[in-house]
């Protein structure tokens, strides 16, 4: 009797451990199915591989060409958009009619573009076609509302067509404050839930470093670094290009007469004019014209002449663009020459140029879908927006070159205004904002210039 007692627990042992390893390979088996299953969705039209929700602010798109006749957003609060990147299956096709997106309250948000690779969106292309063998990634974009703060980043997508059958599929975003993924940037078996750029790790806080008690200089010593410094602040000041560089470098610039001269070293960083004479003029212009000389203590005389068609007739309206100045440009400029030996900018005749001058806030986002300007960089393409009385820019671009052939930003600071010829170095920023180092040159003038007709 024992020994049968002992074979049956012996027996019942092996039989649970079996089934214990059983259940969890099945369970390994059953995650990673999961795992697989939700990097992609199946839907009418093909297979869903992304999709991202942004907050309204951060990087917001743009849609070319849309109508003057399409209405308002009604969505006013709770801003957000949201993008869905799919591959469709052969043979079939995609337009801006096809889907709509559902949130828990039932409400319809419409598709705004579809965006074919990596391109624009663009309302005069809303539809497109598959062939038999296509891999081409196409992505849709939508404005939608924010969910609650207690509730899931989670939309319907919901299929316009079909009106006898459901076919709504439900889509969970993940939510980013940077550039939407590029479909180029999409792995095949695509990344629903997966955020393919999170945000770094907030770095841990370092140890407070032991305070080391500084010996005080003797008074000899202070005395000799003062007279060092008082030397330097004085070579500074005198500093100056060693001639007028401007008919050296332009030989051109004979014919033009001077409007403006701006020595921001004499005026101490703000806009007070050495030479202003717009009001000895009442003449139709021909070109406008602005030569900007900018030297660090250490470096080499930087300089740029760029001219072009006139973009005003108003000659109030050349100069800096404060406020007082009432001076508002946001266009393509015609004609546009530039002559520079900075390296990285483009010299020759007729360049594809815009300015940006204004005295208003700005912000980055491509409001006259410049060409070759992007949402979420400080460049060619940027927003006004209130105050009018705000941050200032004055900026020219060579928008097909993606260059800033100069900028000068935030006057009223001073010293720490924006300056700068060829773009900035900061990633995100050629246009210099937020650069705040006008205070690091010696040499900071700019003059603008005009013939007649």
């Amino acid at each position: 009797m024992r020994k049968i007692l002992k074979t049956f627990l012996i027996s019942s042992l092996i039989l649970a451990a079996g089934m214990n390893v059983f259940c969890q390979e099945t369970g390994k088996k059953d995650s990673e199915k999961e795992k697989k299953k939700t990097t992609s969705i199946r839907f009418h039209s093909g297979t869903i591989l992304a999709a991202e929700l942004m907050p309204e602010g951060f990087f917001n798109p743009v849609v070319l060409n849309v109508s003057s006749f399409e209405p308002p957003s009604r969505i006013t609060t709770d801003v957000a958009f949201a993008t869905i990147t799919v591959k469709l299956d052969p043979n079939r096709s995609l337009s801006v009619y096809d889907y709509s997106l559902m949130n828990k309250k039932k409400d319809e948000f419409k598709c705004m573009g579809i965006s074919d690779g990596d391109g624009r969106y663009d309302a005069q292309k809303w539809e497109f076609t598959t062939g038999s063998k296509s891999d081409k990634l196409y992505t849709l974009l939508f404005k939608v509302q924010l969910p609650s703060f207690n509730e899931k980043n989670e939309y319907v997508l919901h299929f316009n067509l079909n009106k006898a059958k459901s076919e709504d599929v439900l889509v969970p975003f993940v939510r980013i404050t940077r550039n939407f993924t590029p479909a180029s940037k999409v792995p095949a078996e695509g990344i629903i839930g997966i955020d393919p750029e999170p945000p770094p790790a907030p770095e841990p806080p370092k140890p407070a470093e032991p305070e080391v008690a500084k010996e005080e200089p003797k008074k000899e010593e202070k005395k000799e670094e003062k007279k060092e410094e008082k030397k330097s602040a004085e070579a500074a000041k005198k500093e100056e290009p060693a001639k007028d560089t401007l008919a050296v470098n332009v030989p051109d610039s004979k014919k033009y007469t001077l409007i403006y001269d701006l020595d921001l070293v004499k005026s101490e960083g703000s806009v007070k004019y050495q030479v202003d004479d717009h009001k000895k003029y009442n003449k139709k212009l021909s070109r406008i014209a602005y030569y900007v000389e900018l030297k660090t203590e250490t470096g080499d005389l930087q300089w740029v002449f760029v001219s072009m068609n006139p973009f005003t007739d108003d000659l109030s309206k050349i100069g800096v663009p404060t406020y007082e100045s009432k001076a508002k440009f946001q266009q393509l400029v015609d004609k546009m020459t530039v002559i520079s030996k900075v390296k990285g900018l483009t010299n020759g005749k007729d360049l594809k140029g815009n300015i940006e001058f204004w005295p208003n806030n700005y912000r980055e986002k491509n409001a006259k879908a410049v060409p070759n300007a992007y949402d979420g960089e400080y460049d060619a393409g940027d927003e006004m927006y209130e105050p009018e009385k705000g941050y200032g820019s004055m900026q020219i671009h060579n928008y097909n070159d993606r260059e800033t052939i100069f900028a000068f930003n935030h006057w009223t600071e001073g010293n720490n205004a924006d300056l700068g010829i060829g773009n900035s170095p900061e990633k995100g920023k050629p246009d210099w904002t937020f650069a705040k180092n006008a205070g690091t040159y010696t040499v900071k003038r700019i003059r603008v210039l005009a013939t007649f007709k």
